[in-house]
């Protein structure tokens, strides 16, 4: 049986939750609507004083990749 490389998650920081949302041309309203996180929660990623949880970067993974 062939084992899988698993692909290195990306380290969601403040910066690449920013560069992610410009890079889409999304408003802080539609990529937190995207992701299913209020506004208030993506300014809060963006500003670094929070962080996304597991399930939350899981999602951000697959808006940075178009799948949501």
């Amino acid at each position: 049986m062939l084992a899988m490389a698993k692909k290195k998650p990306v380290e969601w920081t403040a910066a690449t939750i920013s560069s992610l949302r410009e890079r889409l041309g999304l408003t802080v309203d539609r990529a937190s609507e995207r992701v299913g996180v209020s506004p208030r929660q993506w300014t809060h990623w963006e500003a670094g004083t929070r962080k996304p949880s597991g399930p939350a970067a899981m999602l951000l993974d697959l808006l940075s990749r178009n799948k949501i």
